[in-house]
């Protein structure tokens, strides 16, 4: 029942995903063709209207996702409200908090359109995934915090952490 819910949500929050997709690739995109056309007065615009963008739409389609994620899930999953609480649990964590992981990858799509690929390559692999093991690792290994709610509580934390490392 909770993979089930699990991935009823994951189908709902693929829609932040490929929306906010498309702004760390035009993140990418502009700020490349301004590195090409040493136009550096640009890059600032870019950056901040390409996470300013990324936050509205996250946010926009996050929280609408959420609000409207029990007649959302039911699409995937009628008449199993078990199912549907499970996709809502997460939901609350991670539809809500898409647009930080916008911001990560925007940050990161920006240093690769300035020609550097390896440094943001490692700092997200070791931020979003490396984190995430070492929160498995320690946090998840209390016993008051072995739940599927400390698991989706590490992707946002994941996303934050390696955004300000990106910033």
């Amino acid at each position: 029942t909770a993979m089930a819910g699990n991935t009823a949500g994951s189908n709902l929050d693929g829609f932040i995903y490929i929306a906010l997709n498309s702004l760390y690739h035009a993140a990418l995109t502009f700020t490349g063709q301004n590195v090409g056309a040493k136009k550096w007065s640009r890059l600032n615009r870019v950056l901040i209207d390409c996470v300013a963008i990324v936050l509205v739409v996250g946010l926009t389609m996050g929280f609408a996702i959420f609000f409207f994620g029990e007649p959302l899930l039911s699409i995937y999953a009628p008449g199993e409200p078990d199912v549907i609480a499970w996709g809502m649990i997460r939901l609350t964590y991670l539809a809500t908090a898409y647009f930080l992981c916008g911001i990560m990858e925007v940050l990161c799509y920006s240093i690769r359109g300035l020609g550097y690929s390896m440094m943001p390559t490692l700092v997200t692999l070791l931020g979003a995934c490396g984190l995430r093991i070492l929160w498995i690792a320690t946090v998840f290994q209390i016993p008051q915090y072995h739940t599927i709610h400390t698991i989706y509580l590490s992707y946002g934390i994941s996303w934050a952490v390696t955004a300000l490392a990106h910033a």
